[in-house]
């Protein structure tokens, strides 16, 4: 897999090293750094030790819970002492009584830590089962609560062709429905330590995010290419198995110009009928069918927390929207085939290219990481055929 994975899951995940002794005897392995996946569980001395954050994505907005739970090996368990914030380091402090008599029989624990709102920013969890001394610490990131949509770029927009996910200002958010949502720029995962995430935290039933660029009008330019990497949120295809996190992914470029859009759309359909499989954008079709799905079907299942890799074509012909193909994961499809634009009037003409993410009927959230956007533009292409004199 390229690029680096999140510091954000449900169940973190949990670095251990043992710091300290062994009810007074020193062992060679005292300084050994212990890893378990998610929803996994270790055991170091008597205790199996599991950490969770709540909510998993916060925001500055959320009141944070912290539970620790976990089995131990008898009934003198871990309990909480006290906790503290400094330097977004959260430090939480336990305690085990062992005056008390304690019964060998296997016994479950677990205590929630109160710790209120949080400003933006990535926090490490700092926590010591005592004793033995064992120090466990994990991250996690608090992002900026989000409160509109129609949210316009703060950059106004430049004539750049390439990297166009480097700056997060530079990009609006458009809502259907009413959805939460995230856009900030992070390093992991990325591809080349700079990626763009668009999120949706929560909200209403089918709401929808539409992370968008807009650039200047270039009125002679009439053939595209969008290029872009993108990594989302692990999910089933077409709700195999359990619920699938993402309804589904569009991804866009258009040119308005002289009261007229004309879009090149293609939407990765993951739940549906005849799910998962690639559709495109007709918008002179009935509302509930706008998406349209191939002559011959282009079915695919795509999984997640990997990096994919897209590439449309297109060109405007005779003043019509023809596509001309688009390659995923270097799986080419020639498509051929030709849509009306859709009439703007009032419209200003610009070019934009977009990402979007659609919700499922929880509204789970997720996230799409696009990374090395490039947008191509050039003007048609002129033939000039040899003048034959007789």
């Amino acid at each position: 897999m390229k690029g680096k994975k999140p510091k954000f899951v449900v169940v973190l995940m949990l670095i251990l090293t043992v710091i300290g002794t062994r009810m007074g005897t020193t062992h060679a392995d005292h300084n050994i750094g212990l890893i378990s996946p998610p929803g996994e569980t270790f055991n170091v001395m008597s205790y199996s030790t599991q950490l969770k954050i709540d909510p998993a994505m916060p925001t500055t907005k959320d009141m944070i819970r912290i539970t620790l739970f976990g089995v131990a090996s008898n009934s003198c368990i871990p309990r909480y002492r006290s906790h503290q914030v400094m330097n977004k380091v959260i430090i939480i402090h336990t305690e085990v009584n062992l005056n008390q008599s304690c019964a060998q029989v296997i016994t479950p624990w677990s205590f929630t830590v109160e710790v209120g709102s949080l400003a933006a920013g990535t926090y490490t969890v700092e926590a010591d089962i005592l004793p033995p001394q064992t120090g466990m610490a994990t991250s996690f990131v608090v992002s900026p609560e989000q409160t509109g949509c129609d949210q316009s770029p703060t950059n106004p927009p430049a004539s750049a062709m390439h990297n166009l996910d480097d700056d997060a200002m530079n990009w609006g958010v458009f809502c259907e429905g009413s959805p939460m949502w995230i856009k900030e720029n992070v390093t992991a995962p990325s591809i080349d330590d700079n990626s763009l995430r668009c999120g949706l935290t929560g909200g209403d039933p089918y709401s929808n995010v539409h992370c968008y660029l807009n650039l200047p009008s270039e009125p002679a330019t009439a053939v595209f290419t969008l290029t872009l990497s993108f990594w989302f949120t692990s999910t089933t295809c077409n709700n195999q198995a359990e619920p699938s996190v993402v309804q589904g992914l569009e991804f866009t470029m258009n040119k308005w110009y002289q009261s007229n859009r004309y879009e090149f759309a293609l939407q990765w359909q993951n739940v549906g009928n005849g799910a998962p499989r690639w559709r495109y954008w007709d918008p002179h079709q009935l509302e509930p069918e706008r998406w349209v799905p191939f002559t011959s079907p282009i079915t695919q299942c795509l999984q997640g927390e990997q990096w994919h890799t897209l590439t449309m074509e297109g060109e405007l012909v005779d003043g019509q929207v023809h596509y001309k193909g688009f390659t995923i994961d270097g799986q080419n499809h020639m498509l051929d085939m030709t849509v009306s634009p859709l009439a703007t009037p009032g419209e200003t003409d610009r070019l934009a290219i977009a990402v979007q993410l659609d919700g499922n009927f929880a509204e789970s959230p997720y996230d799409v990481f696009i990374d090395q956007v490039n947008f191509i533009r050039k003007p048609a292409v002129q033939v000039y055929l040899p003048l034959v004199l007789k």
